[in-house]
């Protein structure tokens, strides 16, 4: 005792509370303490007298969050608890299906204080005498919480007559007693279960991965060990989240240490890079404070469908208006979706593919037949050679002669030919322009090769090739849509976007053009695109050229312009 009274003198006494924090300790809880305080408890915890656990206040804490911090500030000031506030639930535990009397159930009570026990005491010795059944305290137990004092168990052991134990054991078969440790509680359950219930488990999983149709029958492409590994070795890895994504998880009742800890890093990733910027997709304003939480559909004009420009001048600096003005705005309602920005070459579909072919999930006639679909595992070109993801890759004659002739012997016209009877012919074309505009321009022609009308524009952004090309056939799709006209073979240089109007939409951003001009195609009865070369696409190109000095959009009719009459006249073949 000697070091602790090394500090006393007379009279006086060491402070091991600062003012300071004598005065945080003697503030009003705060909202956020008792929400913190709620949400920390395990939802299947402290029970009221009503049935109502942790988990309802946690789930509908926006309904009962007021009622419930109004009583525990007016506790804290007042130092009084309601009377009841405390009452102890008594359980019954029917013997049989369906009890009719008393003496078919059986008690489990849970008591905390001395005028409790005296009264379980004596509801017990009542229940004897109304079921005319004795109650065997030899056999009984009681168990207390740790904060329950040696004093106060002794005493309740010797008024009720039983004996104290760690844990209650089990009853009919089940725990009695439910911590966190799910896994120590219903362990026992493992021993006990067929493996036929297992294998039937793993089923259900499989069907969930794999199956198709109401049936839910599909191919088992990847066993389920596989699948459950974590995403660096090729699996789906685990989630504490399972309805919506990271940014949008909250930390949940009695979550592990690793989850909190893996959650308090999550407002330093809520900076969401949704621009398309290689090497800082962030927006780099500083935004005001009320406006950090504003979703972008906030910047959208009352159509939905462009971006209000007088707002971003509001808002942003010139660097993140410009990015914003590159992200293309689907026509069709869709949710948002991430893609790899790094992704102008497919890259991705490469990676897929080897990925496939590593993890033995490559779809070919070996692969079908070992999963007991009964087909002929030989490769459909060669019969003498089993189709294995070898023999695709490396050995296939016929793949290889795909591969090399990819991209080379493209069957175009090198001059602008008349479309085929009662069709029309329309051109598109971009043209790369500075102070963040493209230009595009359109041509349509009837099968007799005579100028039926020509439209050209500027749209703002600093697109790549790939994507410019894809907005001026968007353009020229929506306004041959606005002429009602049907039959229409549209005729771009970009081989790529040509290729992807009948291809797999991708999720980058060439692709999101690419898809609505698919959309939007699908109103034509009949409809074709096709790739030229630049040799027959000069109207258009030149067309588009032209907006580098136009600054609105240029429309005609009938008659074309007259700078385009010699274009005309030369590009086109009789």
């Amino acid at each position: 005792m000697g070091g602790v009274n090394e500090g006393l003198v007379d009279g006086e006494c060491v402070h091991t509370v600062t003012n300071e924090y004598n005065e945080n300790l003697l503030m009003h809880v705060t909202s956020e303490e008792v929400k913190k305080a709620v949400f920390s408890m395990y939802p299947e915890k402290a029970p009221g007298i009503d049935g109502l656990n942790s988990g309802f206040f946690q789930a509908y804490w926006d309904i009962v969050a007021d009622d419930v911090i109004h009583f525990c500030r007016d506790f804290t000031i007042s130092g009084m608890l309601p009377d009841g506030i405390n009452k102890t639930l008594v359980c019954l535990i029917p013997k049989i299906k369906y009890p009719k009397q008393m003496t078919d159930y059986r008690s489990i009570a849970f008591i905390a204080t001395h005028s409790e026990a005296s009264t379980m005491k004596a509801v017990l010795n009542r229940y004897e005498r109304c079921s005319g059944q004795a109650i065997n305290y030899r056999k009984s137990s009681i168990t207390f919480s740790p904060n329950t004092s040696r004093e106060d168990r002794t005493w309740l052991c010797t008024s009720l007559e039983v004996e104290e134990v760690d844990r209650p054991g089990k009853y009919l078969g089940m725990p009695m007693f439910v911590g966190k440790n799910k896994c120590v509680v219903f362990g026992f359950l493992a021993e006990k279960i067929p493996h036929s219930i297992y294998d039937d488990i793993e089923k259900v999983m499989n069907g969930f991965w794999w199956g198709k149709g109401s049936s839910g029958k599909g191919i088992r492409w990847l066993s389920w060990e596989n699948l459950s590994n974590s995403k660096m070795i090729g699996g789906l890895g685990a989630k504490y989240y399972h309805k919506v994504d990271f940014l949008n998880a909250e930390i949940g009742g009695s979550p592990s240490y690793i989850w909190r800890s893996i959650l308090a890093a999550k407002d330093v990733l809520k900076k969401v890079p949704w621009l398309p910027d290689k090497e800082d997709g962030c927006v780099s304003t500083d935004m005001p404070v009320q406006l950090r939480d504003t979703k972008v559909q906030c910047l959208m004009d009352m159509k939905g469908r462009n971006c209000d420009e007088e707002v971003l001048c509001d808002i942003f600096n010139d660097r993140d208006i410009e990015l914003i003005r590159k992200i293309p705005i689907p026509v069709a309602r869709c949710e948002d979706t991430w893609f790899w920005l790094r992704d102008e070459d497919d890259t991705w579909k490469g990676c897929k593919f080897c990925l496939e072919s590593l993890q033995g999930m490559f779809t070919n006639s070996y692969g079908f037949n070992n999963k007991k679909v009964n087909i002929s595992d030989s490769c459909p070109w060669f019969h003498t050679s089993k189709e294995t993801d070898m023999h695709i890759l490396f050995h296939c004659d016929f793949a290889k002669t795909v591969k090399n002739q990819s991209g080379r012997n493209v069957i175009a016209d090198k001059k602008c030919r008349k479309p085929p009877e009662d069709w029309f012919k329309v051109n598109v074309d971009e043209a790369r322009a500075c102070n963040g505009y493209i230009g595009f321009g359109c041509v349509i022609r009837n099968s007799q090769g005579k100028f039926i009308g020509a439209r050209c524009g500027r749209i703002r952004g600093n697109w790549s090739p790939k994507e410019a090309e894809a907005l001026s056939l968007k353009e020229a799709i929506i306004w041959t849509r606005q002429l009602s006209l049907d039959r229409c073979i549209f005729e771009t240089d970009s081989q790529s976007l040509a290729s992807a109007c009948y291809g797999e939409e991708g999720c980058a951003y060439f692709n999101t053009i690419e898809g609505d001009c698919k959309l939007i195609l699908k109103h034509f009865n009949h409809m074709l695109v096709k790739f030229a070369f630049r040799s027959a696409n000069c109207v258009a190109h030149e067309l588009a050229r032209t907006t580098h000095s136009m600054s609105d959009l240029g429309e005609w009719h009938v008659t074309p312009p007259i700078f385009l009459n010699h274009v005309l006249e030369f590009d086109l073949v009789f």
